[in-house]
């Protein structure tokens, strides 16, 4: 807080006080009779309070101004890690007063009880939420209520690195859809990890087949049934909080079935239309030889 004063006597000696006491600055008075006084504002309840500034050639004008001081609340560590527990510290609150706080809407358990002055320290555990600023809401039986918007730990979980498969030139079955496990490397993040992974037939990964993407993967691997054709595949790490990590992509392609079904099909058609003629050529001859 900065307190300003005019009309004081020049260069006469003064003190600015909070409530009587607190905080106790020592002033001079400049020629034209001001001053300017800064302090940190000293803990106390929430209400209204009193600035007085009187110097020692005052003997019954005294300056004075009525502020209010509201509650405020503050996490240690800032930004938290999901799972972890962070300290809550509320300043500026009724005195001796039971304070409930609500966390994501949800009603904490054990309400503090504020000291003297209006504070309180509480434990919170740090949960998971969709919301990468939940709020946390402090409310003392006075009324004095205040809202805290948390900022969880922005950081990216790391890129895992492809294991399998990966080799050039890679054919999983002859004809048909094949089952492949896909494996990667584990990554780790203080809030927790999981995986998604995604196999598309072109470098965008866009559109997508059915069956192609899992999401929320605890462990390193994804089993997928791939139908016949040529892929890609991917795979990123997601923190607990929800940070999305960069994708790591496979080096080469791979191919599911050597051959398609409609190539069988079609061979199938032409090799029964080559009998067929043989046949009808075989019968033509056999006529024409016994007439």
């Amino acid at each position: 807080m900065t307190v300003n004063g005019t009309g004081f006597p020049a260069k006469d000696q003064g003190i600015v006080m909070m409530d009587g006491l607190a905080p106790g600055m020592v002033f001079t008075a400049t020629d034209n009779g001001s001053f300017s006084v800064s302090f940190p504002i000293p803990e106390t309840i929430a209400g209204t309070h009193k600035i007085v500034a009187n110097s020692t050639k005052l003997t019954s004008d005294v300056a004075n101004v009525n502020f209010a001081i509201g509650p405020a609340i503050k996490l240690s560590p800032e930004k938290p890690d999901v799972g972890s527990e962070a300290q809550l510290i509320g300043n500026g609150f009724a005195a001796n007063s039971q304070v409930s706080i609500t966390y994501n809407s949800n009603q904490m358990p054990n309400p503090p009880v504020t000291d003297a002055k209006g504070n309180f320290t509480y434990m919170i555990k740090i949960v998971e939420s969709a919301n990468k600023a939940p709020d946390i809401i402090a409310t003392d039986k006075a009324g004095n209520s205040t809202k805290f918007g948390m900022l969880l730990e922005s950081t990216a979980p790391p890129k895992p690195a492809i294991v399998s498969p990966k080799d050039r030139d890679q054919t999983f079955g002859f004809m048909g859809s094949e089952t492949i496990t896909f494996k990667w490397s584990p990554v780790q993040d203080a809030s927790g990890v999981s995986y998604t992974v995604e196999v598309g037939d072109n470098l965008e990964f866009f559109p997508l087949k059915p069956g192609m993407r899992k999401d929320a993967l605890s462990g390193t691997s994804a089993t997928m049934q791939i139908p016949p054709g040529t892929y890609f595949w991917r795979v990123r790490a997601v923190d607990g909080v929800g940070n999305e990590g960069e994708w790591a992509i496979s080096p080469n392609f791979f191919k599911v079935g050597v051959i398609s079904f409609w190539y069988l099909l079609g061979g199938g058609i032409v090799i029964l239309i080559v009998f067929v003629l043989l046949i009808r050529a075989f019968v033509t001859r056999l006529k024409a030889y016994y007439g």
